[in-house]
């Protein structure tokens, strides 16, 4: 099989995986649901971070990037989502009588929702890169790559 219909092919396959299993998890009762969350999200997290530096940064490393030029990448990347983590959490309130929760909450949800639609389709987009360019690498690397972004999707909330 060429490369391109593996990578076609598993990214094809991941994507409908994850949603066949999200949309499972969304069948469960919400206690169940509820009580799961944070194990998933651990676990998607670990894989991950198992991916990225198990994997992914030694054959960064060899590919003569330079070991310093690829730490400055990792950490300016760590900060920035960190930071921007900081700054979406920053308008979230918990009580009725807040501005986010004022008359035009209808015209903030439509906002929010073509937000997250973006969002969502750049994550994907990204993904998928990823895994292209893990193939291209090497077609092992592709799929630990694709195995860790099915895991990642399918039990991120």
């Amino acid at each position: 099989m060429s490369t391109l219909a593996s990578i076609v092919l598993l990214t094809a396959a991941c994507g409908a995986l994850s949603a066949l299993v999200a949309g499972g998890f969304m069948l469960l009762p919400a206690r169940s649901r509820n009580a799961l969350l944070p194990h998933l999200v651990s676990f998607a997290t670990g894989a991950l971070l198992g991916a990225a530096l198990l994997a992914l940064l030694p054959h960064a490393l060899d590919s003569g990037a330079g070991a310093h030029g690829i730490g400055i990448a990792l950490v300016a990347g760590i900060i920035a989502f960190f930071v921007l983590e900081k700054m979406v959490l920053w308008r979230h309130c918990h009580v009725d009588q807040c501005e986010a929760h004022g008359p035009e909450q209808h015209h903030r949800d439509r906002a929010s929702a073509t937000l997250i639609l973006w969002g969502d389709a750049f994550h994907n987009l990204l993904d998928g890169v990823l895994i292209a360019a893990a193939f291209l690498t090497d077609p092992h690397l592709g799929v630990v790559t694709t195995a860790a972004v099915l895991a990642a999707e399918a039990t991120a909330p």
